[in-house]
């Protein structure tokens, strides 16, 4: 078997999906007035799967709920005339899929990092991933090369999995015109289509094309969520983060420059002044000192 690289470019056909009112209501979040969308697939919105990765509590799951809908379901198979106007799945099931999506990219950022010569991103790798002495690797994998190897095949794996239903299609790109396209010239010629059914498959292909394309992620400095970065510099997912660590900077150079402030004046007036602020008197045999 032989591994050829052609050149492709990336098609996808998403699902016209549906999204509305969403709620929290015991163990199921659940999507009242209903209302379709197509799937954001293109390149303006390929930061959805870091999207649900980053959730981190049920309000958020709710929020992207309304946003983009359920993972999995649209409208419920029984009800083809629309006498139950809602949708639900179960949060415990959000929780799985959110620590798995987000497990997926912080191997893929701690890789890259250690590729990079990042000893501590390397170290925990390998303390995940240990070499199974009775089968040691072929000479041509060893060190470095072995935990790309192995961390690659593992992540292969859970998005593979993630991608499960996504079906390849060859066809005539001029059959789409330009709807829910990110690009407003009209598409031509003939391609080979990804087509998802989901949401969260939606995600998973997308993932997989980023990883394809080794697109650069990196962990947020400031809420250590994995984000896609638009350029080189950039250290933060949003502005929030940005403008919350700026502001505990300024804080901790206040509370630097207000210290020593009281320092020098409570030294004038000949006394100590500790780090909480606190002072003591001293005596004039240890101001001479």
């Amino acid at each position: 078997m032989a591994l050829v690289q052609p050149t492709l470019k990336h098609w996808m056909m998403t699902p016209s999906w549906r999204r509305g009112t969403a709620t929290l209501e015991g163990d199921w979040i659940v999507v009242r007035d209903l209302e379709p969308y197509q799937l954001p697939a293109g390149p303006g919105r390929r930061d959805l799967p870091f999207t649900l990765a980053g959730i981190r509590s049920p309000d958020e799951a709710v929020a992207f709920a309304g946003n983009f809908g359920l993972l999995r379901t649209s409208w419920p198979d029984d009800d083809v005339l629309g006498l139950r106007p809602f949708v639900r799945e179960r949060y415990a099931d959000w929780e799985r899929e959110i620590r798995t999506l987000a497990g997926i990219l912080s191997l893929y950022v701690d890789l890259g990092a250690a590729l990079a010569g990042d000893v501590e991103s390397e170290r925990s790798l390998r303390d995940v991933f240990v070499e199974v002495e009775s089968e040691p690797p072929a000479p041509k994998y060893t060190g470095l090369a072995w935990l790309e190897m192995i961390v690659n095949d593992h992540i292969a794996t859970m998005v593979e999995a993630g991608r499960e239903g996504v079906k390849t299609v060859f066809r005539s790109l001029s059959a789409f015109g330009t709807e829910g396209s990110d690009d407003d010239d009209l598409a031509t010629g003939l391609a080979f289509v990804t087509q998802t059914d989901t949401l969260i498959e939606t995600m998973y292909q997308q993932l997989a094309v980023l990883m394809t394309e080794q697109q650069p992620m990196r962990n947020c400095l400031d809420c250590r969520r994995v984000f896609l970065r638009r350029t080189q510099r950039q250290r933060f997912c949003n502005n929030v983060c940005a403008n919350r660590t700026r502001s505990r900077r300024n804080m901790a150079k206040m509370r630097a420059s207000a210290q020593v402030a009281l320092t020098a004046t409570a030294t004038a007036a000949g006394t100590v002044v500790r780090n909480d602020g606190s002072a003591d008197a001293v005596d004039a045999g240890e101001r001479s000192v």
